[in-house]
């Protein structure tokens, strides 16, 4: 097939440029290539498309039906090409997303004005959540959540990366005392749904602050 499409392209430029010899300039070809892609898809064909004397071509009969039929199929290919472009730079429809409250707050807002001026024919529909569980029954489009995504169907992509500290009174700390990271694991504690205290990334610190103490 895609033989073929190179072959038909040569005969249709041939056409439309009268000689084989603008035909293979407008092509990037030498004339011997374009001329054996005529007479191979001639072969094929097994008909003549052309009759060709020392000054111009024409089309036979059955050349210009296959002509015809392989414009209207090149215009189309053409109109194809023109709407998925107008589509990229023409960005329309209802685009539905969420982020958790903070994130949102502070990196997601900021932006949407200018979002909007840039694509005045996207509607948005945008909400806070921190689930994951949403993301089908709500039919979202794209979804920024924290933590790590567990085993699922979805795709994800990572956006960056930022601290995060575990604070506990001094009361709490009295009852349940913690002298190393894996004390975590035997204490009530309250946590994200999609962070586990064993993949968190953090130096071991004491600090006390107030009434607060920042492990």
């Amino acid at each position: 097939m895609q033989k073929n499409f190179k072959q038909i392209i040569s005969f249709l430029q041939v056409v439309d440029s009268g000689s084989f010899t603008k035909a293979a300039d407008i092509l990037g070809l030498s004339r011997s290539m374009v001329s054996v892609d005529i007479k191979q898809l001639e072969a094929q064909l097994n008909v003549s498309l052309l009759t060709r004397n020392t000054r111009n071509i024409a089309l036979t009969e059955v050349g210009k039906h296959f002509y015809d039929d392989f414009k209207r199929i090149q215009s189309q290919i053409d109109e194809a090409f023109e709407r998925s472009q107008n589509l990229g730079t023409n960005i329309a429809g209802l685009l539905r997303f969420s982020s958790t409250s903070e994130f949102g707050q502070r990196f997601i807002l900021p932006l949407l004005p200018e979002f909007c001026r840039l694509y005045p024919k996207l509607r948005l529909q945008y909400s806070f959540n921190s689930s994951l569980d949403d993301l089908i029954t709500e039919k979202l489009d794209l979804s920024i959540r924290l933590g790590n995504l567990k085993n699922s169907s979805l795709k994800m992509k990572k956006l960056g990366e930022y601290e995060i500290f575990l604070v506990a009174t001094s009361e709490f700390l009295k009852k349940y005392p913690i002298k190393q990271l894996t004390d975590l694991a035997n204490v009530p504690w309250i946590n994200h749904a999609l962070l586990n205290w064993q993949d968190l990334n953090i130096f071991y610190r004491i600090q006390k602050m107030k009434n607060i103490t920042y492990l």
